[in-house]
């Protein structure tokens, strides 16, 4: 009887540290059989000041720091820009959580 408790614990143990808390979660979107990794807030960022969603508007490097700074770039944004690529899902426009983030690490890029 010990044994099998014992063992119950580590199964649950393990199963809960092999999934971190902001991996890149599947989203399944409506009917399509299409599947979204969507990207965390941080990666979303680092993603825009890389450039990645120049087609999208977004500008890269200092010139997306100035912009933000500027309040010609918000977090909704990069939220659109990264619907727009199949990265993120719509209901991540309403995701309080998600576009709070989003502005910290946009407010956090300056401060080297």
């Amino acid at each position: 009887m010990k044994r099998l408790f014992v063992s119950t614990l580590s199964v649950l143990a393990l199963s809960t540290m092999a999934t971190p808390a902001f991996a890149n979660k599947p989203v399944a979107i409506s009917s399509q059989t299409r599947i979204i990794r969507q990207i965390t807030p941080f990666h979303l960022v680092t993603n825009s000041y890389q450039g990645n969603f120049k087609a999208q508007g977004i500008p890269s490097s200092n010139a997306l720091i100035n912009a933000f700074y500027n309040k010609r770039i918000d977090a909704k944004d990069l939220v659109k820009a990264g619907i727009d690529t199949g990265r993120l899902t719509e209901a991540t426009l309403s995701d309080r959580g998600y576009l709070n983030a989003v502005d910290s690490f946009l407010d956090n890029l300056d401060s080297d």
